[in-house]
């Protein structure tokens, strides 16, 4: 006999799904089937120190991507070093940072550097569009990797910061 997947109602289901997209495993999913985590947020609440220009206590990045302060994680509620244990009654989710920072009482400098350059990514936003037919098709951090880009597609750059625009004109 196969083990099956239990049946959600299709809020949990959801919450499973997201959770899964992120890259998430083990005993999160578990607390989501069971329906201890009623909404992907970061259990740090106001404590959370994810900036609100990135989406605060609902944004989470995904796992797979090179390890960033977002990534959603197991945070355990009686701290390891005071005996808690992996459990599904002793564990929440929360950001990595937030998490880390829970455990050692406040954020260090490098902590707060790095939360000030994710908001401001979050409030500038890529600096350069790629256009074609008058459809962004591409976004670029820095002017060379804008040419690229642009030059590949036979497409217009647009400044974000400047307004100004580089046409390429089609090649024969």
């Amino acid at each position: 006999m196969s083990k099956s997947e239990p049946t959600l109602d299709p809020e949990r289901a959801k919450i499973v799904e997201e959770l899964k997209k992120l890259g998430v495993t083990g005993i999160m999913i578990t607390l989501a089937e069971q329906g201890e985590i009623s909404k992907v947020e970061c259990a740090a609440e106001e404590n959370c120190l994810c900036p609100d220009e990135l989406g605060g206590g609902t944004h989470f990045d995904t796992i797979p991507e090179p390890i960033s302060d977002w990534i959603p994680t197991q945070d355990h509620i009686t701290l390891k070093s005071e005996g808690g244990k992996l459990t599904v009654d002793n564990v929440q989710l929360m950001h990595r940072l937030c998490n880390r920072v829970r455990y050692t009482g406040e954020p260090g400098k490098k902590d707060i550097k790095r939360i000030q350059a994710a908001r401001a990514a979050a409030l500038i936003g890529p600096r350069f569009s790629i256009i074609k037919d008058d459809v962004e098709v591409d976004t670029a951090t820095d002017y060379e990797q804008a040419l690229g880009i642009a030059e590949e597609h036979v497409a217009t750059i647009r400044d974000n910061t400047t307004g100004a625009v580089i046409t390429f004109p089609e090649r024969h």
